[in-house]
């Protein structure tokens, strides 16, 4: 776009002397058809530059549209990379407390387990006992 403006400015300045020359041409002519025929290439060439400068505006036009865009596009990625941010340090509070749970979770069903294992064992004991004392009065 910057490289449209310059080449829209030197056309506009190429336009604008060719105006110029043309003008003194047209005065210094003594010959009616002569002057005509640099009338209409007058007419031309300010049609053309009056076209070139439009272009030009639109072109600047554009590219603030671009720019504008541009700058909300910036906004959008540094609010959706807050939220990213945010969301990961969330992600990280969890796997910590996730952590944390599983080896509670862990060591309390060691802690269960040693203690049915304990338990199993005084009751085959008891059983033991109590299969002995059965045989002993059985005889």
């Amino acid at each position: 776009n910057h490289r449209e403006k310059e080449d829209l400015d030197a056309k506009v300045k190429m336009l604008s002397e060719e105006k110029s020359t043309l003008l003194k041409s047209l005065e210094a002519s003594s010959v009616r058809n002569s002057d005509d025929k640099l009338r209409d290439e007058l007419e031309h060439l300010q049609s053309s530059l009056h076209d070139a400068i439009k272009e030009q505006e639109a072109n600047a036009a554009r590219v603030l549209t671009y720019e504008e865009s541009t700058t909300k596009k910036d906004e959008e990625i540094e609010t959706l990379t807050t939220k990213l941010d945010k969301a990961n340090d969330v992600n990280s509070e969890l796997t910590d407390k996730i952590t944390s749970l599983e080896t509670r979770y862990a060591t309390r069903m060691a802690e269960v387990e040693g203690k049915s294992n304990s338990e199993i064992k005084q009751l085959q004991i008891t059983l033991d006992q109590a299969n002995v004392g059965k045989d002993t009065f059985a005889m």
